[in-house]
């Protein structure tokens, strides 16, 4: 059996099957009922059956149960009140250690093979200078430009907008450029530069908002241009000229 297939082939169906779900209101009436809802053993059995037959392991009858189990938890960990993203990501983590583990026992494989691809990553250079640009470009970058144009959002009477829709913005579109940097795409930049022009015309073209423009501007400079210092560094040190 080819080890790297069958990762695919689990990983394929998990995400198709979750994502029929996910067109359905079974969420809804999981939430309601929670683990009084039949829809929730139903999905679970239909979600464990689905990884037994792509595995086309037919004796290996344990994924029946494995499945079920992790499934059915992960969707509980779904459906709190306040949806949020942590609720989700663990829910997600804990699909996916099953899918891992069933993958190392139908392959013999161990965790060794797991520690030792990670041990690759943690001592390549290359792995390690490209996380801390993408770290940098998130944290300390934001941080600093929040603190450089403060005395600018202090000079707009209204805040307007959603909230914390900049720092959004702003991690996005840092992440874009320095992605385009080090794919040697900067020309996909200027397509960036014109989105956000367009999008944001109206404050631009209404003189009533000029501080509000000019604060969007000089934000989005302070941005643009930590994004490309960093990538620019980064893709220097990598040797990638």
């Amino acid at each position: 059996m080819n080890d790297f297939n069958l990762i695919l082939r689990l990983l394929i169906i998990h995400s198709v099957v979750s994502l029929i779900f996910g067109f359905t209101n079974l969420t809804k009436h999981v939430k309601k009922n929670k683990i009084q809802s039949k829809w929730l053993y139903i999905s679970s059995a239909i979600y464990s059956l689905s990884l037994y037959l792509v595995s086309s392991s037919w004796f290996d009858f344990w994924i029946l149960p494995l499945g079920f189990i992790a499934h059915s938890l992960a969707y509980l960990l779904m459906i709190p009140k306040n949806r949020n993203l942590i609720n989700f990501f663990a829910s997600q983590i804990l699909l996916g250690f099953s899918l891992v583990a069933i993958w190392l026992l139908l392959t013999g494989n161990d965790l060794s093979l797991i520690f030792s691809f990670i041990k690759i990553l943690w001592s390549s250079s290359s792995v390690l200078l490209i996380t801390l640009g993408f770290i940098v470009l998130i944290w300390p970058s934001g941080y600093i430009i929040g603190v450089a144009t403060e005395p600018l959002r202090k000079q707009i009477k209204e805040a307007r907008g959603l909230e914390k829709a900049g720092l959004w913005i702003g991690i996005l579109e840092r992440t874009l450029i320095y992605i385009f940097v080090l794919s040697d795409n900067v020309m996909a930049i200027a397509f960036l530069i014109t989105a956000k022009t367009i999008f944001r015309f109206g404050e631009i073209k209404d003189h009533s908002r000029r501080k509000e423009a000019e604060y969007i501007l000089i934000g989005t400079l302070f941005s643009f241009f930590f994004a490309l210092l960093i990538a620019y560094l980064i893709k220097y040190f990598l040797g990638w000229e």
